[in-house]
């Protein structure tokens, strides 16, 4: 026999046993929930950081085109230069020299994209004329094709990971 009976024949020790399950379940679940809406606020204040910084990046690269771009090209330089300084056609390249041609570069292709949009090319001929921006590169170095787009690609892979690795430190000093 259960303890807990009374003289009605109520088990006291069973429905208290389970108002305290219930209760357990109760607060497991509300802190459960406590801690979502926590990770929620956490990703929403992440997610309304990153627009604040992509906003405050986009205002700055319009009302300073120039000096975005000049930025953008030194930080790209960098990395391409990692994977270029001893190429076949110019073995002790420096990195001003990589710098200025890249200046050239990307002047010529602002101005083949001035000529396009002045034609009104459609915008995909438009965005084609960034392959433009290979043949230097290979003609200046000496590598092959293949070469030339996997060190354009893992410069812009790193300068990718630098700038969120950048964000989440900003992020996480905000925060403190």
């Amino acid at each position: 026999m259960d303890s807990g009976v009374n003289l009605k024949g109520e088990n006291h020790l069973k429905t208290k046993t389970e108002q305290t399950d219930k209760a357990v379940g109760t607060i497991a679940t509300e802190g459960a929930k406590k801690e979502l809406t926590e990770v929620r606020q956490e990703e929403r204040s992440f997610e309304e950081v990153g627009r604040q910084v992509d906003g405050m990046i986009a205002e700055y690269s319009e009302k300073y085109p120039n000096i975005s771009s000049l930025l953008e090209l030194v930080a790209m330089s960098f990395f391409i230069y990692l994977f270029v300084r001893k190429s076949p056609r110019i073995p002790d390249l420096r990195y001003s020299e990589l710098l200025v041609a890249l200046v050239y570069t990307a002047n010529m292709y602002s101005i083949y994209s001035i000529v396009l949009k002045f034609f009104c090319a459609p915008k995909d001929v438009i965005w084609a004329s960034s392959i433009l921006f290979f043949i230097p590169l290979k003609q200046m170095t000496g590598f092959k094709w293949w070469k030339v787009i996997l060190v354009m690609t893992a410069s812009y892979l790193f300068i990718t990971l630098v700038l969120l690795i950048l964000l989440f430190v900003g992020y996480y000093i905000l925060e403190l």
